[in-house]
């Protein structure tokens, strides 16, 4: 009976030991979804959420249950070195998704 107590102590810990190791890798929480988009390309997107990727990014925020943020640069050359790219001082990427880019858009130019 002791062998059956002392097993079950020991994957009791074990458990215990890989949730909090599992834990101690999580990526932090979100807070929102975090979007990069050209302030003034409508009918794609603006500073007022009214265009098409706007409604598209809405509805993937909706689906992950996150609020959606955005971050606005032109869309021209050096947008994603500018904007998925570019590390904020002392904070994190200023955005996880770029919803669109022009055809033909090659970023290694």
């Amino acid at each position: 009976m002791k062998h059956l107590h002392a097993a079950a102590l020991l994957a009791a810990l074990l458990t215990a030991g890989a949730a909090s190791a599992q834990n101690a890798d999580a990526p932090p929480k979100r807070e929102a979804l975090r979007v990069c988009q050209d302030p003034n390309n409508l009918p794609f997107s603006n500073t007022n959420a009214e265009g098409i990727e706007n409604k598209i990014a809405e509805v993937f925020g909706k689906a992950l249950g996150l609020p959606v943020t955005y971050y606005s640069f032109p869309q021209r050359l050096a947008f994603i070195r500018n904007t998925l790219r570019y590390k904020l001082p002392g904070q994190d990427y200023p955005c996880d998704i770029v919803m669109g880019v022009p055809a033909g858009f090659d970023q290694s130019r």
